[in-house]
């Protein structure tokens, strides 16, 4: 599989909609959703710029409505308009419960583009042998620890993580590279301890 033929990351632009409309009906929402979901989490530069522009309104104890957001996102750089706060407005579930829900959808497709993005990454420097097959294991162990923290899972789930990269990687790239798995996994059992 050639990386123009790789599928579409992975987004949820159903759930980011929800949230952010969910946000923009009670700022509350946002304290209960802050701990979750962080503004690179949205596939859409306009979706995080209206997110960060939550923040900093319910930061600043300022009330959140949909002009207060288009007046934010004009100061933080990133202007939108008002036609994008209405659409994000009818999309609101409502409930907190929902937008933790959302929020946690939302990370997860951010987290499944890192791993990706990630593994893609490591693949193409393993294929051009600018790294040693432990450095490779070492910066895909990163990737893994770094998804696996967001995602609060354990050490054990981290090497998994990371393997399953690791063959997606082989995978995507017609069995290049297969010869890397057995090494990678050698040094992700010497490296993934002293996490």
């Amino acid at each position: 599989m050639k990386p123009d033929d790789a599928p579409p990351l992975p987004t949820n632009r159903d759930a980011e909609e929800a949230l952010l409309g969910s946000l923009l009906d009670s700022a509350e929402t946002y304290r209960d959703v802050q701990d979750i979901v962080r503004a690179d989490d949205f596939c859409r530069p306009d979706y995080a710029a209206v997110f960060s522009a939550i923040g900093a309104l319910v930061a600043a104890g300022t009330p959140v409505d949909p002009l207060a957001v288009v007046a934010q996102t004009k100061l933080d750089g990133k202007p939108q308009d008002l036609a994008l706060l209405s659409h994000l407005s009818s999309r609101s579930w409502g409930a907190s419960e929902s937008a933790r829900h959302h929020a946690a959808l939302v990370r997860d497709a951010a987290l499944f583009r890192q791993a990706i993005t990630g593994a893609r990454e490591a693949a193409l420097v393993a294929y051009a042998e600018r790294e040693s097959p432990a450095e490779v294991a070492q910066r895909l162990a990163t990737i893994a620890a770094g998804i696996a923290e967001r995602a609060g899972a354990s050490g054990a789930t981290m090497k998994d993580l990371a393997l399953s990269v690791v063959a997606e990687a082989a995978n995507a790239h017609e069995g290049r590279g297969l010869f890397l798995r057995p090494k990678i996994s050698e040094d992700l059992d010497d490296f993934i301890p002293a996490l």
